[in-house]
């Protein structure tokens, strides 16, 4: 598990913890989707590195660049 993954858990974690300090509503909602975003975060670290691709410009910016 790499290191960025457990400090994205660790803070979905913290969320719901955070959103029983606050008033009932919007605030406890976003910290609702905060949590569920770092977990998404959490899963997508954890996936093996794959190499990008490089996007190569189409002909036609070929020949304007000429």
């Amino acid at each position: 598990m790499s290191s960025k993954a457990e400090e994205y858990r660790k803070r979905a974690q913290a969320c719901p913890e955070i959103a029983l300090t606050v008033a009932p509503g919007q605030k406890r909602i976003v910290l609702t989707d905060m949590a569920q975003t770092w977990l998404e975060l959490a899963a997508e670290a954890d996936q093996p590195v794959t190499q990008q691709q490089q996007i190569q410009p189409k002909d036609a910016d070929k020949n304007n660049r000429a």
